[in-house]
Order: C-alpha cells, then sequence, then structure tokens
C-alpha cells in the first residue's frame, strides 16, 4: 500500500510538471527521487545488520500439544527497520511445509524476542527452519530479503491407540537364547539356575541337586532359568508413502501392548544409507522409551524394503514364533499370512482386527 501510495505521488508531481509552468516542481520531484534513494541504501544497509536465532524450549512434545517458539532479532545499525519472519515447519518423511509469518518493528541498536506458539500436529520429527527474513525500511516502502540458516528440531510423541492384540501359548513359551534370565519364572536352560527347593512328587530325577541334597540330608531338585530375549520380531519396511504420522502411530501401538501383555520383541529396520540392519530389543518401559527416541527421527521413506529376506541374512541362525511384517504404507503381514491393509482409519483397524502373535 506504502508502495502505491509513493508511486502516486510521484506520478502527481510528475504529472503537473509536464502540464504546467511549475517552478518548483523539480525540486519536489527531486527531494522525491532522493527519498527513495535514501531508503533503498538504508534498507539494504540495516538488512546486513540484522541478526535472527530461532529456539524451542522443548525437546520432546505430545502430539496436539502447543510447542513455543522462540524468535531473537538483533538490528545492530543505527536505523530503524521492519523485520518479517518466516518459519517453515516440516514432519519428517513429508514434503509439504507448513508457512508462518510474524512482523516485528525494531529501532536502531535494539534487539528484541518475541515468543510464538504452534501445534505439534503430527508424530515423528518435527522440524522448524527460518527460511528466511525480508528487512524493509523505516516507513515500510523498500525490502530486501535475507536467506537465514536457522533450524530446530523437537520429536513429537504419538497418541497410542488400543490394539487387539493375543499372545498365544506358543509365543508365550516360545523358548528363547539369551544372556539375560527371568526372575519370575522358572524354565528349560540348564545352563543357568533359577532356584533350588525341596524334592515334590513328579520332578525328575535329572533335577536333583545331589550335593545340596547331601549336606541337607534329603532331596532337593533344581529350577532352571527362562532366558530373556523374544519370539516376535517386527520388520519395518519402507517404500512410497507419505503416510508417516499413522506408520508411526501403529508400530508404537503395537509395541506398547505387547509390553502390556508382557511379551518381549525384537523391532528392526534398515536405512538406505546403512549397511547394516538396526535391531532393538523391547522387553520393558525403559528399553521401550530409548526405542522411541530413536525411531521417531527415522526418516521412513529411507526405510529398505524386503526386510526379511535382509534380515535372514543378517541374523541366520535366529527363530521366532511370529514375525510381523509392517510398512509405512501402512500394509501388515503376520506369519506369511495374507496382508492386511491397516489404511488411513489406523485406530478403526487395530480395534476390528484381531492380531494373533
Amino acid at each position: 500500500m506504502k508502495k502505491i501510495i509513493y508511486l502516486i505521488v510521484m506520478g502527481t508531481t510528475v504529472y503537473l510538471n509536464v502540464l504546467y509552468d511549475w517552478k518548483e516542481g523539480a525540486m519536489v520531484l527531486s527531494v522525491e527521487l532522493a527519498f527513495l534513494f535514501f531508503c533503498l541504501l538504508e534498507a539494504w544497509f540495516v538488512r546486513r545488520k540484522v541478526k535472527t536465532r530461532i529456539e524451542v524450549k522443548k525437546e520432546i512434545a505430545e502430539q496436539g500439544e502447543e510447542v513455543p517458539i522462540c524468535v531473537w532479532i538483533q538490528n545492530r545499525s543505527s536505523f530503524p527497520a521492519g523485520v518479517k519472519v518466516t518459519l517453515f515447519i516440516k514432519y519428517a518423511g513429508e514434503n509439504k511445509k507448513i508457512k508462518q509469518t510474524w512482523r516485528v518493528y525494531l529501532g536502531g541498536r535494539k534487539e528484541e524476542t518475541f515468543s510464538k506458539e504452534t501445534f505439534a500436529q503430527k508424530c515423528g520429527k518435527m522440524k522448524m527452519e527460518l527460511g528466511k527474513i525480508t528487512v524493509s525500511d523505516w516507513w515500510g516502502g523498500i525490502s530486501f530479503p535475507k536467506k537465514v540458516r536457522e533450524q530446530e528440531s523437537i520429536l513429537v510423541m504419538p497418541k497410542p491407540c488400543p490394539v487387539n492384540l493375543t499372545v498365544s501359548h506358543k509365543t508365550k513359551w516360545f523358548p528363547i537364547e539369551s544372556d539375560e534370565y527371568a526372575t519370575d519364572r522358572s524354565g528349560d536352560d540348564n545352563t543357568e539356575i533359577y532356584e533350588i527347593r525341596e524334592y515334590r512328587n513328579g520332578d525328575r530325577l535329572q533335577k536333583v541337586h545331589w550335593k545340596v541334597s547331601a549336606k541337607q540330608d534329603d532331596l532337593y531338585v533344581k529350577e532352571y532359568s527362562y532366558p530373556l530375549g523374544a519370539g516376535v520380531l517386527i520388520l519395518l519396511e519402507g517404500g512410497k508413502s507419505e503416510n508417516t504420522p499413522s506408520f508411526l502411530m501403529g508400530v508404537v501401538s503395537v509395541s506398547i501392548a505387547m509390553l502390556e501383555k508382557k511379551c518381549p520383541h525384537y523391532i528392526a529396520w534398515k536405512m538406505k544409507e546403512d549397511p547394516f540392519i538396526q535391531r532393538r530389543l523391547i522387553k520393558d518401559e525403559e528399553s521401550f522409551y530409548q526405542f522411541l527416541t530413536e525411531f521417531l527421527e527415522i526418516e521412513t521413506n529411507l526405510l529398505e524394503t524386503d526386510m526379511e529376506e535382509r534380515y535372514r541374512y543378517q541374523y541366520r541362525n535366529a527363530i521366532y514364533s511370529s514375525i510381523i511384517i509392517f510398512t509405512n504404507a501402512l500394509e501388515m503381514q503376520i506369519n506369511h499370512q495374507e496382508k492386511m491393509k491397516v489404511g488411513p482409519e489406523i485406530e478403526r483397524f487395530f480395534e476390528t482386527t484381531e492380531i494373533i502373535v
């Protein structure tokens, strides 16, 4: 609007100079041109003297939560200036950018910090980039853009949905090889003793601990330990899709459901630029959150495909009760059965479909 007003004034001055013998017209026109030149110089000079910085005070947020963003601007010149700040928000695995713009007026040798809030609309890695600023002269008529390379990111935790999950007896008692053992139940791993107890009718003689029995003058048997590992493997696959938030929610929901059923499991994936498969054992809340902070940073569109074949090549002797393949195209396959289309209505799928492992 200010540019239009200036052009109207300039046009009127030229018009009056052409039609009438206006003695002061040349001087007025010179002043107007000098004013324009001064504004150009000021905007160009101040543009070089303006610094900006972005800061996000949270490292982790929940989906739907407000995220405060602090923007610091400093004008190191002696001239006042208007600054327009453009912020771009992008979620990992998606090409779409959300644009937000703010304007602030700064006096000479001044700095200002202002806080704005944005919503964490989707789960995953939320990237915030101060793409550019536009610096204008004191009256806002002339402006110059300036590229800024300021970035921040936070992790947005997905809201898990209920999963209709059933853990079969086969999986619950699946024999596992591990260096860790359960503290609440015995097993059949004769390399580690769970407890020594008195003999009961039906106990096998092979389990009798003869040394302890001789000392106690009674029969005592050995209970062997139950190794802690995982009988379920979840393989994550990529593909051409922009369903990253739903994919993250699905993986997290299934993992939490298994933890609630006391079903330890492995989650494995491979990035295209990584020569090795990444595998994490999820056995309790601590290991789940360690996995989650790493998982949310993954660019899901860079996940490899054909994961079962790749996994068998790297872990040749690994045997599992159940194998789940979950793709970021929102397809799920359990134990080589027919693929199930999860679809965008992921909450409805997990509510109506029984997942048996």
